[in-house]
């Protein structure tokens, strides 16, 4: 059984590709980095199919933290917030994120508690499709 908090942290993503950062490995439920599954996945061609029923490996589910940022300050309908974000580039995006709400507690209190049910419905969702059992 998987405790999905145990995920959480390896859901997160902030790079802006299709590149899964972390497989989960069926056969002890650990998680690891790409690294460690891209021999294998060469191996089987790229088909995350074979990969998973061959070697045990399933890509781990991935939230977009810039993207979640990015809804976060649409949903404030704060006028300031939405004009100093508006042309911040997907690089810098995060990094000033954290910048601007630096020193404002409540504001990043509240968006971690998105974030975290964000990471928590995908990673049930995640569980449920592979079925993977899993608590909380």
């Amino acid at each position: 059984m998987v405790d999905l908090y145990d995920l959480l942290y390896f859901g997160e993503k902030y790079a802006n590709n299709d590149q899964t950062a972390y497989y989960f490995r069926k056969a002890d439920t650990s998680v690891v980095p790409f690294e460690e599954v891209q021999p294998f996945l060469r191996q089987c061609g790229g088909n995350e199919t074979v990969l998973e029923y061959e070697y045990g490996y399933i890509p781990l589910f991935q939230v977009n933290v810039v993207t979640v940022e990015k809804r976060y300050i649409a949903d404030t309908k704060n006028r300031n917030y939405i004009a100093h974000f508006k042309d911040i580039p997907y690089e810098r995006y995060d990094l000033e994120f954290k910048r601007y709400f630096d020193g404002n507690d409540c504001v990043l209190c509240d968006f971690e508690a998105v974030l975290k049910k964000e990471l928590i419905t995908c990673a049930r969702e995640w569980c449920k499709s592979h079925g993977i059992p899993f608590s909380h």
